[in-house]
């Protein structure tokens, strides 16, 4: 039985310089949509720490007004060292995720930080019921009160919470039941909360720290859990006309989305971050089109000998990253070692070439940096 909270309460000896957020504008509340998160993400700060992962996300989370959830999966007790000055609060959060062996993703104005396959396709998951909830709704008008249903708001709990009742809870709010709750294992959670989401997307990220997702069943007034699934795809049509040019720019910035253009419309498919990119680009904003997680690009290599830095070298230049290293890697990385994977994540590969010589890897924006 795990009685762990999600957060640690020891006390913090590190270095943390935050700017409070929302400082001279009052009293700052959690980020209740995408852009404000954005926003909150982009701010900069100064921070120096050698403390468990938890406390760290715990600061982080109360100095800068964020909805963090961390999988219940992952051990918070991790000791973390890292420093950034003048960074974005994004930058720390890659910075510390990639030293936890883990990833972050954010939906709506949440942040959740969990295995990297689950955070890799968590936010299409969360996009992807909604839009099947919205679907089964209009199919069976007036069985269930679709505007509970379907309306966003916020979802806080208690220290010491337990899961499958805060699970059953949100489900029976709805007039809902959960058909197999057998399935949820016993846990107590620390105090946390989920900002400005319909009840579709609580239950996705509540649901994906046991490996679980649902599906729902509206002519029986219930939700059946399902393992957390393998791949998910999104598919929007968007009526914009665009010329070859255009359209080739924005394959090459996306290239993990599959767009077809038709008679003044495109036909996106991919993972919901690439598409919310693709809107907010069509829209005329300035977006980072990079792509960290890279769980749909595979990679077979196999070399018997040769320096680490030459094998780093060539897996930066295949993903266009630019790469860096500290004084104390570079004395490490020219060790010859040997590698053979097959169909293997940019992440996997790289953990195998960075442990292999004692070093550590992480991805900022477009470059990878190797640190002992």
């Amino acid at each position: 039985m795990r009685t762990k909270p999600l957060f640690c309460t020891l006390t913090l000896v590190c270095c943390l310089v935050f700017p409070q957020a929302g400082a001279g504008q009052g009293t700052a509340e959690f980020p209740d949509s995408a852009q404000a998160l954005r926003t909150r993400l982009d701010a900069r700060v100064t921070a120096s720490f050698e403390k468990s992962f938890g406390e760290i996300l715990q600061s982080i989370s109360r100095s800068q007004k964020l909805r963090i959830i961390l999988d219940r999966r992952i051990d918070p007790a991790t000791v973390i060292k890292c420093q950034a000055q003048n960074e974005s609060v994004r930058t720390l959060l890659q910075k510390i995720t990639s030293m936890a062996n883990v990833a972050f993703c954010e939906i709506r104005g949440n942040i959740y930080v969990g295995p990297k396959a689950t955070c890799h396709w968590l936010a299409s998951l969360c996009e992807l019921h909604q839009q099947s909830l919205k679907e089964r709704l209009s199919s069976n008008t007036g069985q269930l009160d679709a505007k509970r249903l379907l309306t966003a708001s916020d979802f806080q709990w208690e220290y010491l919470s337990d899961p499958t009742d805060l699970i059953e809870s949100l489900v029976t709010s709805c007039g809902l039941s959960v058909s197999n709750p057998h399935l949820l294992k016993h846990d107590r959670w620390n105090e946390n909360g989920l900002s400005n989401l319909p009840i579709s997307q609580k239950l996705t990220i509540l649901l994906a720290g046991f490996g679980l997702t649902f599906e729902w069943n509206i002519a029986n007034k219930s939700i059946e859990l399902r393992p957390f699934p393998s791949s998910v795809v999104l598919k929007t049509t968007i009526q914009k006309s665009l010329s070859e040019s255009n359209l080739d720019k924005i394959k090459s910035a996306l290239p993990d989305l599959k767009i077809k253009s038709s008679d003044g419309t495109l036909i996106a498919e991919g993972r919901y971050e690439d598409i919310d990119r693709l809107n907010r680009l069509l829209a005329g904003e300035r977006v980072s089109t990079s792509t960290t997680s890279t769980s749909e690009n595979r990679f077979t290599l196999s070399v018997a000998k040769a320096p680490a830095k030459d094998l780093l070298e060539a897996v930066a230049n295949s993903r266009k990253l630019t790469l860096s290293a500290s004084p104390e890697a570079t004395e490490l990385w020219t060790k010859q070692i040997g590698v053979d994977v097959k169909e293997v994540t940019l992440e996997e590969l790289l953990d195998v070439i960075t442990k292999a010589c004692g070093l550590k890897w992480t991805i900022n924006d477009d470059e990878l940096e190797i640190s002992e």
